[in-house]
């Protein structure tokens, strides 16, 4: 988290597909309590890189479904022109054996950018929770 080097991103351009949905998250072997995501962007190119809807799904049963209670800190920008901003995704608890940010990609050429997304469980007790995934790079 806080790196700046766009080698270490990763993105979902492709070229010349455009996307009307694109995501990024982590599947499980067993199920999981999920509280909150942290989303590292990447960088913002000229075509693309952001989201211009941002939700959190959780995978149950092999479908997909939007978290209650969505809160993002600070508020989600899309194309603000700033690259590596990190947001917090809180969300009341749930279970499942996946997660995933979600939402409709960005510019001309539709793609997302991320530097970082971190998954946090229930399982430390405390409330705060446990980092359940190293580094997406």
């Amino acid at each position: 988290m806080g790196s700046t080097n766009s080698a270490q991103q990763y993105d979902s351009w492709d070229g010349a597909n455009a996307a009307t949905e694109d995501w990024v998250g982590y599947t499980f072997s067993t199920v999981k309590t999920f509280t909150r995501v942290v989303f590292q962007e990447g960088k913002h190119f000229t075509d693309g890189g952001w989201f211009t809807t941002l939700t959190v799904q959780v995978r149950q049963n092999g479908q997909w479904v939007n978290v209650s209670g969505l809160t993002t800190t600070p508020a989600y920008p899309g194309n603000n022109g700033v690259t590596f901003e990190t947001f917090t995704l809180t969300f009341t608890p749930i279970q499942g054996d996946g997660i995933r940010i979600y939402g409709i990609p960005g510019g001309s050429a539709q793609f997302i950018s991320v530097g970082e997304l971190e998954v946090y469980d229930s399982s430390s007790g405390g409330g705060g929770g446990s980092n359940l995934r190293p580094p997406l790079y």
